[in-house]
């Protein structure tokens, strides 16, 4: 039967091959060039209306172990690496002649500039296979990291023989090579090509990013040694990650390592056998899935408790039956794999409880929050019926109308957070140009050119020069030029006097540059001007300002303007005075980058060999391949990019960033007022690239250290301090970003002070060698956790602490992970009633909440909460657990008796789950702790 068995799941991998190619393929005529066998495709383009030939490599039949595709054979593209048969075209039943004869010796593979389009299968036997080259014209390859991409690749292998145009967005895995233990896909990646992993024996495990993988085709790890996460007990459990929809053909089959697998409740379709002969022993079906295949689950080592809705269990019932099987070694008793497989109910809603009191986590305008109602038996009761629906957002529009400059806009906002945008753009109007006449000067007073301006925004679009009195002449004294009768004598002084200078008070945008006190005299005699005179003063600039001194000490502004030709300042006066210029003073802006303060003249600043450039109308620094080495003096601890800004600061990362050892904190606000209360400044993080801040050399150097509201919004950020990697009042993680913030002392990886800690749709870890994964509140303030899809992983002496009685941690959706060497979740937190909350199909799968690995998830299915090791359900663990354990397995009955908490070893129920609780309790003498025991 066992034979058997193999022939037909053999013939069906097979078949499935055949189904995805055209029968045009067959037919096509074989032909060779050196050690290649190959055919000739006619394809016809549309846009050039001209047909051409192009060559599709099948089978390579030589023994080299340097091996490079040709580029062109007979002036014709080499396109195409494939084989219409599973087995190759030789014998079908020598697999060491099937696709590459030397798959076995090959170390080396040289990809041409043509190629586009390389069959997983083609390589997926090519054991010895250690480098790939590519050829630096090739755009629809990439290697890197042990791992062939296909980038801008065809959907699938139909549309790529059938013509059909390539996916911009596609970027898929194609080979991985098999001598790797980890493989950590980039966050591009869309989808994991078929055979990819085929049969890599090596591999441990494949982190797989979160939100654009949509697809894991056919055998993509099919008989791989994927084992993906452990715990402290041994049990594996692969992360299937929210955002794929479909999960192939046998793509984990007699993937034997695998205990428990996640899939997202943005999953689709499961294909046929997808996890047939894995180990699983729980899993948890989303309701999100549509179709699933015959036989998905069985034949397993172990029975598979599956939890799914009631449709489902009846579909997962009815695709198991489909095939018959009488063997005893796979379920026996004619159920096939339905014998494999155990179907149980959703989590069971609550009978007889009284419900005495209630508490809630808020909803935002975003994320559910979720209502918990709590029994007098210590019962949570919660369920999609309690779940808070996110409020959404309350929007607001408000029209933003143009001006002579700037463009008008429709800006849509939120009253309740930060979001925005804008539409129905306007173009700016045109200036209103007003013609300014022509003034005939006379005798005693100055005339104008004509001129031009502006009505709306008053731009002097054509400036208007001055004209002399016609009987008057331009005299000189001090450097500065005056009309005066030709009997007056001007007498110009500057004022050099430092207190003189300082008492004169200018306001705005302003300094006082230089003043001069101008007097005329007549006979002898101080006289004032007929009429009006012109006065020119050296120097100065579109942007300087001349103003008289009155007799109270008050200052006129002489509406002077600038003389390009003369290089001075020009105005009309009917009286002498002192005469003060001013220059324009640049608007400061509190942002300082790379040791560098921004203001108006000065709003981009060298980065190594990017740039950082702020947008004061948008408030926005842009990095644009930007490397920060420098903290700013402004403050005492160096940060790379410092902001004491009144409005959010939004960051836009581009290329490749870097803030590295500037002597402190990398992005952040550290600012007290008078009192010593810190002032919020709230910062956004967002752009296509990544960006890395490295702070290891300074005690207290953190990642972000934000006095606001800190939002990372779509970015790529690593952080690597040596005191917290982010600190924030409050924080928003959104939009598919990756975070890995690392402290490597005491101190955490994520500290939230007083407010509530956001996560959804990304994917963040936080690590502390010494210290806490995440800490919530302080001594005064309370904070919160709550995670409503992505997944976050925290690492640490401790997993989840907090300083403050009220935190609480919700998971309404997504995973959360947590690997501690002490506790997973502390006192402070897990003994507070109410203080954990899980929402609806979200459940504790791994571990209870103080044992040192725990994973709470609404992708997998499991049990609810329980001390392990705890067989007699008395709330400890004791000696008395042994017994239970040993009268269980003599067959007797036990009151109380928990299977699930009994058997340690996941291994199922023996004498060494006994021992191995007899061995923790001789070391940890509270007997509570269970999951401190590592077992051998």
């Amino acid at each position: 039967m066992k034979k058997l068995l193999s022939i037909i799941l053999c013939t069906a991998l097979v078949l499935s091959l055949f189904s995805i190619m055209p029968v045009t393929v067959n037919a096509a005529q074989k032909f060779t060039y050196g050690n290649w066998e190959y055919e000739v495709h006619s394809r016809y383009d549309s846009k050039t209306y001209e047909s051409y030939d192009e060559i599709w490599l099948t089978n390579y039949t030589g023994d080299d172990e340097k091996v490079t595709i040709p580029n062109e054979i007979d002036g014709k593209p080499v396109v195409f690496l494939y084989n219409n048969y599973i087995f190759g075209n030789t014998d079908p039943n020598n697999k060491d002649d099937r696709h590459f004869k030397n798959h076995k010796t090959m170390t080396e593979l040289t990809i041409p500039a043509n190629m586009r389009y390389i069959a997983g299968w083609m390589l997926m036997d090519c054991t010895a296979l250690e480098t790939i080259n590519i050829s630096s014209e090739n755009k629809y390859f990439e290697y890197k990291g042990g791992v062939l991409y296909a980038k801008q690749a065809n959907k699938n292998y139909n549309d790529t023989i059938n013509g059909i145009d390539a996916d911009p967005d596609e970027y898929g895995v194609v080979f991985a090579r098999f001598n790797m233990g980890v493989v950590n896909l980039p966050t591009s990646v869309t989808t994991i090509h078929s055979y990819a992993f085929y049969n890599h024996q090596t591999l441990v495990n494949c982190v797989m990013p979160v939100g654009k993988l949509k697809k894991i085709e056919d055998y993509a790890f099919y008989g791989s040694s994927l084992r993906g996460m452990e715990n402290l007990f041994g049990i594996t459990s692969v992360e299937i990650p929210y955002g794929v929809t479909e999960i192939g053909y046998s793509a984990f089959m007699y993937c034997k390592n695998i205990h428990c697998v996640g899939l997202p409740n943005t999953l689709k379709k499961i294909g046929a056998q997808a996890f047939l002969e894995t180990s699983l022993t729980d899993v948890h079906v989303p309701s999100s899935v549509e179709e699933i295949g015959y036989q998905p689950f069985g034949y397993a080592r172990s029975k598979v408790n599956i939890y799914a809705s009631p449709a489902l269990k009846a579909k997962i019932q009815e695709e198991n039956n489909y095939q018959v099987n009488t063997d005893p070694a796979y379920g026996g008793g004619g159920g096939g794999a339905a014998q494999a497989i155990q179907l149980n109910h959703d989590p069971a809603n609550p009978l007889s409880h009284i419900y005495i009191a209630s508490t809630s986590i808020p909803p935002t305008c975003t994320t559910d929050g979720l209502m918990i109602y709590l029994c007098e038996c210590g019962y949570q009761y919660f369920s999609e019926n309690t779940i808070l629906p996110a409020t959404g957002h309350k929007w607001k529009t408000k029209k933003v109308y143009p001006t002579c400059t700037e463009q008008g806009y429709t800006l849509t906002y939120c009253e309740n957070c930060s979001e925005s945008s804008k539409s129905d753009f306007r173009k700016p109007y045109s200036h209103w140009k007003i013609n300014d006449p022509a003034v005939e000067p006379t005798a005693t007073t100055a005339g104008k050119t004509a001129g031009v301006h502006c009505g709306d925004c008053g731009l002097i679009i054509e400036p208007q020069k001055l004209l002399p009195p016609t009987g008057y002449t331009e005299k000189e004294s001090g450097g500065v030029k005056v009309t005066a009768k030709p009997e007056a004598t001007p007498t110009v002084n500057e004022i050099t006097d430092e207190a003189q200078l300082e008492a004169i008070k200018v306001e705005g945008d302003n300094k006082v540059d230089k003043a001069y006190d101008i007097k005329l005299t007549e006979g002898g005699e101080t006289v004032q001007p007929e009429g009006d005179v012109i006065v020119k003063i050296p120097g100065g600039d579109e942007k300087a300002k001349v103003f008289r001194q009155e007799e109270d000490g008050s200052l006129t502004d002489m509406k002077a303007g600038y003389n390009a030709d003369d290089d001075a300042m020009e105005f009309v006066t009917d009286h002498f005075s002192v005469y003060v210029v001013t220059s324009h003073v640049p608007t400061a802006y509190d942002l300082w980058v790379n040791n560098e303060q921004i203001t108006e003249d000065h709003l981009t600043v060298q980065c190594g060999e990017g740039t950082a450039t702020f947008d004061p109308k948008e408030y926005t620094l842009t990095l644009d391949n930007a490397q920060i080495t420098q903290g700013a003096e402004k403050d005492y601890l160096g940060t790379g990019i410092l902001t004491f800004l009144d409005k959010e600061l939004t960051v836009v990362v581009n290329g490749k960033c870097s803030i590295t050892e500037t002597g402190g904190d990398g992005i952040g606000s550290y600012e007290f007022d008078e009192d010593y209360n810190m002032v919020p400044h709230d910062i956004k993080v967002t752009g296509d690239g990544s960006l890395t801040i490295t702070e290891s050399t300074a005690l207290y150097g953190y990642g972000f250290y934000c006095t606001g509201k800190l939002t990372l919004d779509g970015v790529d950020i690593t952080i690597n301090s040596a005191a917290t990697g982010i600190w924030s009042k409050s924080l928003a993680i959104k939009n598919k970003s990756h975070i890995l913030s690392q402290c490597s002392s005491r101190f955490s990886g994520i500290v939230v002070n007083n407010g509530g800690f956001n996560l959804e749709d990304s994917m963040v870890v936080a690590e502390s060698t010494e210290g806490v994964g995440l800490l919530l509140g302080n001594d005064q303030d309370s904070s919160s956790l709550m995670l409503s899809s992505g997944s976050l992983t925290l690492r640490g002496q401790c997993g989840i602490t907090s300083d403050s009685e009220n935190s609480r941690v919700g998971v309404t959706g997504g995973t959360l992970t947590i690997e501690a060497v002490q506790r997973a979740i502390s006192e402070s937190i897990s003994d507070k009633e109410g203080a954990i909350v899980l929402g609806e199909g979200v459940e504790v799968i791994s571990g209870g909440y103080s044992e040192k690995g725990v994973v709470i998830s609404d992708s997998k299915g499991g049990t609810e909460s329980y001390i392990l090791g705890d067989a007699d359900g008395d709330g400890e663990v004791t000696i008395n657990d042994v017994t239970s354990i040993q009268k269980k397995i003599a067959d007797l009955e036990v009151e109380n008796f928990n299977d699930k908490a009994a058997d340690i070893g996941r291994d199922g129920l023996d004498i060494t789950d006994a021992t191995s609780i007899q061995r923790y309790l001789a070391d940890y003498k509270d007997g509570n702790h269970i999951g401190e025991l590592i077992t051998e």
